[in-house]
């Protein structure tokens, strides 16, 4: 960055960060893929600015002696 220059980083991968000259930093939403912090979701994209949930991940061992779930945390 030059003299002058404004360092415009919001740090959300979920906006495209500018410098205007006449406005300032300019923080566009965009469509990127994203991760939303939970296991038990895949294909997260962004939406308005923030990461929404993709669908749901698939969790079943096809056997019908247990019960299948997704731990948020853990998958």
């Amino acid at each position: 960055m030059g003299s002058g220059e404004m360092a415009c980083d919001d740090g959300n991968v979920c906006t495209d960060d500018f410098c205007d000259g006449e406005s300032g930093c300019l923080f566009l939403s965009n469509q990127a893929g994203c991760e939303d912090g939970n296991a038990c979701t895949e294909s997260d994209v962004c939406a308005d600015g923030w990461c929404a949930p993709g669908g749901p991940v698939v969790c079943n061992d096809f056997n019908v002696c247990t019960d299948d779930y997704c731990d948020p945390g853990m998958g």
